[in-house]
């Protein structure tokens, strides 16, 4: 095992939206990178930037759509300011402010290059790479309001079908128990059950709280009749896969 070796580069993560699901995304991370000793893995800072404004409420009611976007772009070049080169915003629906905020996030980072690994992007790729050219979508109501997932995952030749706004209390139930770190039987079976009844059996994971329920099922994933697509778990893997060939280990 080569020692990974890139100076002060390192993966930043802007979390906190929420932040259970930013923990479950930091293990996962250091999980994935083969490493018998700490420093065979890269440098990972997290931002749990847990008083940011409402990305739902932004985009459905344009509450403190500005400050939103400000934030996230001060907390981006804030990574960035740190050594950052590579960045994940462990949110689905802060991807839809990226056009705005990115720009601003540059201009605070003085020149210094950063990678923004888009999820929605990397997703569709592999997707893509798998055949795969229909899904269905849970994600949360901002989300599905913005569109974002339909024009991004379009470009790789991936269909979106998504249940009518009647899931919408059922997805906001699920999630804010997971932001709440309240898990239980009743949230999972529920979490079961709006998967199996998904139209396409590949199921994609828009909401960076539903891989937290899909990990805490245990034995419960046989239940599951759907393939589930974490874009997450994606950056993921190509975030290991460009560290070790850096490092000589491809």
């Amino acid at each position: 095992m080569n020692r990974i070796q890139r100076g002060q580069d390192a993966v930043g993560i802007v979390g906190g939206m929420g932040s259970v699901a930013t923990a479950g995304f930091f293990s996962a991370l250091v999980r994935a990178f083969p490493g018998e000793k700490e420093w065979d893995r890269p440098r990972i800072v997290v931002d749990n930037a847990c008083q940011m404004p409402s990305r739902v409420r932004a985009l459905l009611y344009g509450e403190d759509r500005d400050e939103l976007v400000s934030q996230l772009a001060v907390h981006i070049a804030g990574l960035v300011n740190l050594g950052c080169t590579d960045i994940v915003l462990c949110c689905n629906t802060s991807h839809v402010f990226l056009p705005e905020a990115l720009p601003a996030a540059r201009e605070r980072c003085e020149g210094k290059p950063f990678k923004l690994r888009h999820i929605l992007r990397i997703l569709g790729e592999d997707l893509r790479e798998r055949g795969i050219g229909q899904v269905s979508l849970l994600a949360t109501e901002g989300t599905l309001d913005a569109g974002i997932y339909p024009a991004v995952l379009s470009e790789y030749g991936v269909a979106v079908d998504c249940e009518g706004n009647h899931i919408h209390p059922q997805l906001r139930t699920l999630i804010e128990a997971v932001k709440r770190d309240q898990v239980d039987n009743v949230s999972l079976s529920q979490f079961i059950a709006l998967v199996n009844r998904q139209a396409q059996r590949d199921v994609v994971l828009g909401c960076t709280e539903f891989p937290i329920l899909r990990d805490r099922l245990g034995e419960r994933k046989s239940e599951l009749r759907a393939v589930l697509h974490d874009p997450l778990e994606a950056t993921i893997r190509e975030l290991v896969r460009d560290y070790l060939e850096e490092a000589g280990e491809s």
